[in-house]
């Protein structure tokens, strides 16, 4: 394996670790009429992109606010 590929499954490894501790912070989030608001928040490793379902556009809208509080 190159060096560039050994940085880039590095970089990626970090994104999941990231992306484990935002989900467990953003079940937490509530939407009124339906309780948890995310769904699903999920990495494709493959796509280099997230998956992001909530409950609803409100949902939507609470989850979103929340990911801009994340530290």
């Amino acid at each position: 394996m190159s060096e560039s590929e050994d940085i880039k499954k590095s970089v990626i490894d970090q994104v999941e670790e990231v992306v484990a501790r935002a989900k467990e912070q953003l079940e937490k989030v509530e939407c009124p009429d339906h309780g948890q608001a995310l769904q699903k928040l999920e990495f494709d490793r493959a796509a280099g992109r997230f998956a992001i379902e909530t409950c609803c556009d409100e949902g939507e809208k609470i989850v979103n606010e929340a990911m801009a509080q994340l530290k």
